[in-house]
């Protein structure tokens, strides 16, 4: 479910599954600020940059997070929002 409103938090904590994740970057898109980290537990956050890797439609960014990977080690990753 989508009803926390992010719009004022400056950190982000996800404890999600892998089918989740590209919903949860459209939110964070959507209602996060730039700079706020974002801290993602087992499953990576689908990232901007990856849709040209992948083919992707680059007219769309839906599923995908504009951010900085600033720390990945083993599970735990952190991201700071573009």
């Amino acid at each position: 479910s989508s009803r926390a409103d992010l719009r004022l938090e400056n950190a982000v904590m996800i404890f999600g599954v892998k089918p989740l994740m590209p919903k949860i970057a459209d939110k964070i898109s959507r209602e996060c600020s730039s700079g706020t980290h974002v801290l993602s537990y087992r499953f990576r956050v689908p990232m901007f940059d990856e849709t040209a890797t992948r083919g992707e439609d680059s007219g769309s960014n839906s599923g995908f997070l504009a951010a900085d990977l600033v720390y990945d080690h083993e599970e735990m990753r952190v991201y700071r929002v573009q």
